[in-house]
């Protein structure tokens, strides 16, 4: 009987709970995308990740340097929602949606509704930690204060390691983002540097996240998360300039893994594929710790966007109440479920004000940094229900459980479906799989590729997760994957853009890999990646010539993949192509006067291209020249005459005098010469060779130049008797001014000058 009484009270109990709880539900959303890099201190995890270098690249390995990877950021992307939503009493509208309708859409309904919710089943405990990898938490949020993780091997504020995990003081979490400059060389990113255990959120990302996530329910505070008794870690990694390193997210894994973690949620994301984070969410995996994280805003193809597109990484895409895809959540077959991301309200900072604000601590935002928080909580009451599930157990209840949207099983819009928390709760242990795919990958016709190739093979499993194919260099180290779903038989798997990766030798190989996490390995195929043109080139035969059939010539380009090859493209017509030779001679006679445009194009087996463009034109005609004028004063000569060529024009002036070689020279001809009689001829050239010649003479007499200057005493520009005058003053006078022959003396042979030439103007 009193087992019966307790069992009648637990249900009024649970009913008048449920009831409460079903008053208090609201929504939460923002969504980060980052583009993270690594460089940081590893502290208690160096065994697994060693970091050196600069702002851009670090070194991973286990102990040793084993490679080197683009150090990339990531970025928060949070599609805001500016619309404003009613606000009575506790009730949040959404477009005419109940309270709370991104938790009734996915099985948290309240709990006297049909179907029963799953949170008939389990609201999470504090034996359930989801790491949220984020822009910190607010604190003191009284609906998040009651889940904050506490580390208990940690005293808060001593400054002291004291449970030897290599960070100090991290007691509800640690910041990765923010480190101090520990040895001050400039470098925050370096062993010597002191990393933060601050996790407090100034942006409103990490806390809105936190809240959709674990927001305590049953407490008499705004809304409930989707695992409301669960605790939150957080792990700030996205710094005051809004983005996060790789190597920051994968310390910060690494951490939520070793420190017991079930779940960890990356609301960020952004483009590129990163070996580091690649690695980090594999160790999760391996250790006991399920990674979620955001698909990606700015829509297209969620394999470019990581950590969600990472391996081992339940990758979730965003829904609006009517179950469709929004524009901005990414798709494609990385795409593994979806969840509501838009107008989602959650937590917020007490001081921060944006649109969509319910209360004091509530507002709501849109974006797959939204979603994913939705199936990471989900997943958090899946290992809490079954704490003996492992991360394969977890991932395939997610995803065999979800309610279908789009084409029957997987498709690229929606992946497996929308999260289902009734079903996803009601799931059997789904490891007992143990027979791996089968895979094979068909050689290709060429190993020598580029732009997009089409790999093409077969995979059959009757219990497929996904297969990905990877580009592998010197052996193991991935540069690039894409993922593919479901059977495949000889078939495209994956179209691959191999523009992104650099010209090179490689390795192909696929992973298959089905829900109970058993995988296969296909045969490897060795490629050679070329997307780059021949080296520049140019021509070396002239662009105008005499020949009416010229020999057109130009450079051997240069290229890492040999033959190279020509074509010769004159007036838009190719005339010659797949030549190996760099010359090509015109057959068909050209016209005077007539310009034809030229192109050469280079390229090499794969034929990658670069083109050489210019013109070739025909001048027979010389150019036109006048009369030269000869113009002397004292010892320089200036020859002029005018000049023109109507189609290749004047390329020189090349003048010979007294029969000698011929000099070019600048227009006008002008120079300084000693006393002599000249001849002298001059031939003005156009740019095709052609050259019209003129010829003249002249003498120069410095003495007559001296006579006509020097005899004008006066300076009247005239030589008369006052200029007699002053000579005869100076007669026998040592006076240059009167020194009429010049030979420094002024005596009766200046006066003698002066007589003859007197009366004479000048």
């Amino acid at each position: 009987m009193y087992v019966k009484l307790l069992k009648n009270s637990l249900k009024r109990l649970t009913l008048f709970l449920s009831i409460f709880l079903g008053i208090l539900l609201l929504f939460s959303n923002i969504q980060i995308q980052s583009y993270v890099s690594a460089s940081s201190d590893i502290k208690g995890v160096k065994d697994k990740l060693e970091y050196s270098v600069s702002s851009d690249k670090f070194i991973k390995g286990d102990g040793k340097i084993t490679d080197i990877e683009k150090n990339t950021k990531r970025y928060l992307e949070t599609t805001p929602d500016d619309t404003y939503y009613a606000n009575t009493s506790l009730n949040h509208s959404v477009n005419g949606q109940m309270d709370s309708w991104n938790l009734r859409g996915i099985g948290l309904n309240p709990t006297d509704e049909v179907p029963a919710s799953a949170w008939k089943t389990n609201t999470g405990s504090s034996n359930t930690i989801v790491a949220v990898i984020d822009t910190g938490i607010y604190l003191t949020h009284p609906d998040l204060v009651p889940n904050l993780w506490v580390n208990s091997g940690e005293i808060a504020g001593n400054g002291l390691d004291d449970d030897n995990n290599g960070e100090i003081d991290d007691v509800n979490g640690f910041n990765f983002a923010d480190s101090l400059d520990g040895n001050s060389d400039g470098d925050f990113k370096d062993p010597s540097d002191i990393n933060d255990a601050n996790v407090l959120d100034i942006n409103g990302h990490g806390t809105h996240v936190s809240g959709i996530i674990a927001a305590k329910g049953n407490n008499s505070e705004g809304i409930a998360g989707v695992c409301f008794n669960c605790k939150i870690m957080s792990l700030k990694v996205v710094n005051a300039q809004g983005f996060a390193y790789d190597s920051d997210i994968a310390l910060a894994i690494h951490y939520a893994t070793d420190m017991g973690a079930n779940v960890i949620n990356m609301s960020l994301g952004g483009g590129g594929y990163s070996e580091s984070i690649n690695d980090a969410t594999t160790y999760a995996f391996n250790n006991g710790t399920l990674v979620v994280a955001a698909a990606g805003n700015n829509g297209g193809d969620a394999s470019d966007s990581y950590p969600g597109a990472a391996k081992y990484t339940v990758s979730v895409g965003a829904l609006d109440y009517t179950n469709a895809r929004p524009s901005f959540s990414k798709n494609g077959n990385r795409l593994d479920i979806s969840a509501p991301g838009v107008s989602i309200l959650s937590t917020k900072l007490n001081t921060q004000s944006a649109n969509c604000i319910v209360g004091v601590n509530y507002y709501c935002l849109s974006g797959t940094s939204m979603a994913s928080p939705h199936v990471a909580g989900i997943a958090a009451l899946i290992k809490d229900n079954n704490p003996s599930f492992t991360p394969k157990d977890i991932r395939a209840a997610l995803l065999n459980s979800t309610t279908d949207l789009g084409s029957v099983g997987f498709d690229t819009e929606f992946g497996y479906g929308k999260v289902n928390a009734i079903d996803a709760l009601s799931e059997s242990a789904l490891g007992n799989d143990v027979t791996p795919p089968t895979v094979s990958l068909t050689a290709l016709g060429s190993p020598d590729i580029k732009g997009t190739v089409n790999f093409s093979g077969s995979v059959n499993d009757t219990n497929i997760y996904m297969y990905t194919l990877r580009v592998i260099q010197s052996g193991s180290y991935v540069v690039k994957e894409r993922s593919g779903r479901g059977n495949i038989s000889n078939s495209t798997l994956v179209s691959l853009d191999t523009t992104d990766i650099s010209d090179g030798n490689y390795t192909v190989n696929v992973v298959a890999e089905d829900m109970s996490g058993n995988l296969t390995t296909s045969n490897t195929l060795s490629i050679s990646i070329d997307n780059t043109p021949p080296e520049t080139f140019n021509m070396t035969s002239s662009p105008y010539t005499t020949d009416t059939t010229p020999l057109l010539s130009w450079q051997a380009a240069t290229d890492v993949n040999s033959p190279v090859t020509y074509d010769v493209v004159i007036d838009s017509v190719t005339v010659s192509g797949d030549q190996l030779g760099t010359s090509y001679q015109v057959l068909t006679p050209y016209v005077d006067g007539v310009s034809h445009t030229l192109s050469i194009v280079a390229k090499d087996p794969l034929l990658n291209t670069r083109t050489v463009n210019s013109s070739i034109g025909v001048d027979v005609t010389p150019p036109s020249v006048g009369s030269p004028t000869n113009t002397i004063n004292s010892n320089q000569i200036t020859i002029t005459y005018s000049y023109s060529d109507s189609f290749s024009g004047i390329g020189s002036h090349q003048i010979s005098l007294n029969g000698g070689a011929y000099q070019s020279f600048t227009y006008p001809y002008s120079v300084t010469l000693t006393d002599s009689p000249y001849t002298y001829s001059i031939k003005v050239i156009d740019q095709a060779g052609n050259f019209t010649t003129i010829s003249g003479s002249f003498t120069i007499d410095s003495r007559k130049s001296y006579l006509t200057t020097k005899a004008d005493f006066n300076t009247d520009s005239k030589v008369d008797l006052s200029d007699l005058s002053i000579l005869a003053t100076n007669w026998n006078l040592d006076n240059n001014n009167a020194d009429a022959n010049g030979d420094g003396k002024t005596d009766l042979s200046d006066l003698s000058i002066l007589a003859t030439n007197w009366n004479q103007s000048y």
